[in-house]
């Protein structure tokens, strides 16, 4: 820094530290407000919930609940249809709680069924396409 040697300079050099600290103050004044908005207790909720949703094992379990209250539901519906007997009711409510409960639990192995019946079938079909193709020839 060059010495300051009469009143033009120091006039000069005010003016420069001023501005300064004015462009100083606005970086200070908008990073004052991105950390309040970051530390409101609203924010922090939202971006919260937000990693949990978008965690990919309470996006599975999610999955599972929802598939097992489905299948409850429908065992249940099957089972009372539209009956008014408190017992086939009652009945009808342990049945879909077991049915849920079930399905919740063993996921994994009901898709792998699931997938392994589905390639079964789609393997049968080519077959038979293959076949019908072969005899048309």
């Amino acid at each position: 820094m060059n010495k300051i040697t009469n009143t033009t300079e120091l006039q000069a050099r005010i003016i420069e530290l001023q501005n300064q600290r004015i462009e100083e103050g606005l970086v200070l004044k908008n990073e004052l407000s991105i950390i309040v908005e970051n530390v409101n207790p609203i924010e922090i909720l939202t971006n919260g919930l937000k990693k949990i949703i978008n965690s990919p094992e309470v996006k599975h379990e999610l999955f599972a609940l929802t598939l097992g209250m489905s299948a409850g539901y429908i065992a249940k519906k099957i089972v009372i249809g539209q009956s008014e007997s408190i017992f086939q009711r009652i009945a009808g409510n342990v049945l879909g709680m077991v049915v849920s409960k079930n399905v919740t639990l063993n996921l994994d192995t009901i898709q792998a069924k699931t997938l392994s019946v589905l390639k079964n079938i789609i393997t049968k079909k080519k077959s038979v396409e293959e076949t019908d193709n072969d005899s048309k020839s």
